[in-house]
């Protein structure tokens, strides 16, 4: 498995507390 950065991580723990977030927001929230 790949090594996961910070960034996977935010984007894994947004995508699992609200699956449903468009990219765009998903990408506001991450940064």
């Amino acid at each position: 498995m790949a090594n996961l950065d910070d960034i996977d991580r935010r984007l894994l723990a947004e995508l699992q507390a609200e699956g449903r977030v468009t990219n765009v927001e998903l990408a506001q929230r991450v940064g």
